[in-house]
């Protein structure tokens, strides 16, 4: 599990017990679905400015559950020179992430 901070996912468990982490989970996973169709829509759009505000905002997100190459990817789309065909790159490539990213911090807190 490189790509988890399971450090942090230990002090979210021990301040919010395993229910709470897990439903944090939860409202992550039913949450991203519309951050990455609005993140589509401004790529779409070619909105710059909307694309870097959007992956600002699934940065944190991803952050704030311990989704270290999430996080990562979106900070990319937010601070750094890249050009259309990166951000539509990560459009195909960060779907599949996510879906293996939140079975192995699922199967952690299964463990």
């Amino acid at each position: 599990m490189k790509h988890i901070d399971t450090s942090l996912l230990d002090q979210y468990k021990e301040m919010l017990g395993p229910n709470g982490l897990e439903e944090s989970v939860l409202t992550f996973r039913e949450l991203v679905p519309s951050y990455v169709a609005e993140l589509e829509t401004l790529i779409a759009a070619r909105d710059e400015t909307g694309v870097r505000r959007q992956g600002h905002k699934m940065k944190g997100a991803c952050r704030s559950l311990g989704f270290i190459r999430l996080a990562n990817t979106m900070e990319m789309l937010e601070k750094s020179d890249w050009v259309w065909g990166d951000a539509e790159q990560v459009l195909k490539e960060w779907p599949p992430q996510l879906a293996a990213d939140l079975e192995d911090v699922e199967a952690w807190l299964k463990s």
